[in-house]
Formats: C-alpha cells, structure tokens, sequence
C-alpha cells in the first residue's frame, strides 16, 4: 500500500474531478482530502499522493442531498384568535373617541 505507483498525485486527482490542482491540494491541506506525503528527508516541498478510494471518499463526503419540497398550504383555517379582534376593535373605538374629544376641547 505505500508504493507510491498505486497512488495518484494531486494533479491527476484535480483531472478527474475538473478541479484544479491548487484546489486539490487546498482540500488535502485542510484535511477534508486524506492524502499521504512522499516527500524525501530533508525536502520542504510536500508531495503528496492520494489513493483512488480516498478520492471517491471525498466526493461521497461532499455529495449533497436534496430535501424534500414541501407544498404552501392553501387555503388554511385561521387560528382562533382568543378575542385579539374584538381587543383591536375596543382599542380602535378608544382611540377614535380619544381623537374626538380633543377636536372638541381645541375647537
């Protein structure tokens, strides 16, 4: 398993995914991609390497998953409302009361 011959480099993988490979490699440095490096002692550049099955676990990863539309329901009984529009209309014919008797204190 660590003959780098079964392993695919990072710009194979972005071939196969229509990715580029600085996008690859932004994956496997985050750690959402598993990839091994193969860089030699000494060596500050990376080179990593990915196995195919480590590919399709990425896409599987990312795959997304609808939900389910749900219909608006149409025409729907309202609410009881408790009183709230008898509370409006009180509030409303204070109000207009209110109104009526400052007109005639002013005029």
């Amino acid at each position: 398993m660590l003959d780098p011959a079964n392993y695919l480099v990072p710009a194979q993988v972005a071939k196969m995914l229509g990715k580029s490979r600085n996008s690859v490699v932004a994956e496997i440095k985050s750690g959402r991609m598993k990839a091994m490096d193969f860089r030699n002692e000494g060596s500050g550049r990376p080179q990593y390497r990915v196995l195919p099955q480590w590919v399709e676990l990425w896409r599987e990863s990312r795959r997304v998953i609808p939900t389910v539309k749900q219909e608006p329901v149409k025409n729907a009984p309202m609410p009881p409302l408790n009183g709230v529009r008898a509370r409006l209309r009180r509030a409303k014919e204070i109000e207009q009361r209110r109104k009526a008797a400052l007109a005639q204190k002013r005029g």
